[in-house]
């Protein structure tokens, strides 16, 4: 259909020079060929108000195409926007994300909080694992004229060495939006968010954070 993609995608990461002990920390190359499945029915790519977004990867990294070791990214990114009948424009936004690594993902790239615009309130890298899995609620309203507020909660988890899932990170936050481009629904993003063991950050940047 019009509204489903599948494709390829190519990736490539090298870096030297930290020491440590773990896999790919000291050095390491990372080059593979994926598979893309998309669905995507959002109104806007900027700023859905209705409709979904799915996207499945399967991103193998091996020796013979120049890796330094042999192991697989699996990706799932799904996404689901509300639009409440209202006067005033209010959305509901729910993403759930879910990256696993098979084999001996190498250290600096591994799932972890912060990547893909995850995890407000946590640093990207902060908690690093094999399972990486992250959901967030954000509640989208017009206030005054240009401008428009939200109010986000989620909660992430990585798995312990042993693939064990023993802790969830919660955050909550709010924020305001500047749009610049009615047609477009272009919007300056300004959020300060907080989650556990003193994690928290504010966040400047353009468009929405999914």
């Amino acid at each position: 259909s019009n509204n489903t993609y599948i494709g390829t995608n190519a990736g490539l990461w090298n870096t030297s020079g930290n020491n440590s002990t773990a896999i790919g920390y000291n050095s390491f190359t990372a080059s593979g060929l994926g598979v893309h499945y998309i669905y995507d029915s959002r109104d806007n790519v900027q700023n859905a108000f209705k409709g979904k977004y799915i996207e499945l990867a399967i991103n193998p990294y091996a020796q013979f195409m120049g890796s330094t070791q042999n192991w697989t990214n699996l990706r799932l990114d799904a996404r689901t926007y509300y639009q409440f009948k209202t006067t005033r424009t209010m959305v509901i936004a729910n993403r759930f994300i879910a990256e696993q690594a098979i084999g001996d993902a190498p250290y600096m790239i591994m799932p972890q909080t912060g990547r893909l615009l995850t995890t407000r309130a946590y640093v990207q890298g902060r908690y690093r694992g094999n399972l990486f899995m992250a959901y967030e609620a954000e509640l989208r309203a017009h206030l005054w004229r240009f401008i428009g507020g939200v109010a986000f909660a989620g909660a992430n988890t990585v798995s312990e060495p042993n693939g064990e899932i023993k802790y969830f990170n919660p955050s909550a936050g709010a924020g305001l939006r500047f749009n610049i481009n009615k047609a477009q629904r272009t919007n300056i993003r300004v959020d300060y968010a907080v989650g556990t063991n003193s994690n928290s950050g504010l966040y400047f940047h353009i468009t929405e954070v999914f």
